[in-house]
């Protein structure tokens, strides 16, 4: 097989987290174990691929390449894909200070 197809039904390869590290770090000196574990999670959702079936999600129309995934009650993840593979936390934290999303619907802005 040419190493560059895969066969039907083979697994993608995982994206790898490259970015936002001191994002998520800042964060998590203030939140308490129960949202760390949901960040967690759904970090791995994303790596694994499954963040889409698994999570609400919000597309950030303005940037296509950004979206938001729906943790817990006020508590928010943004990702923004950089390549094929790679991906960054763009955000973590509470709604309420949220960048381009909407506080009266939850929804990207």
């Amino acid at each position: 097989m040419d190493p560059g197809t895969q066969a039907a039904g083979a697994r993608r390869p995982a994206f790898r987290l490259v970015a936002g590290w001191d994002l998520l770090e800042q964060w998590s000196g203030t939140a308490n174990q129960i949202e760390k574990n949901a960040v967690h999670q759904a970090l791995f959702a994303v790596v694994d691929r499954t963040v889409f079936r698994t999570y609400s999600t919000s597309e950030v129309t303005s940037q296509p390449q950004e979206f938001f995934v729906r943790l817990r009650q006020g508590l928010v993840l943004k990702i923004r894909i950089r390549d094929f593979d790679m991906f960054e936390i763009a955000y973590v934290g509470p709604v309420g200070e949220t960048p381009g999303i909407d506080l009266e619907t939850g929804r990207a802005a």
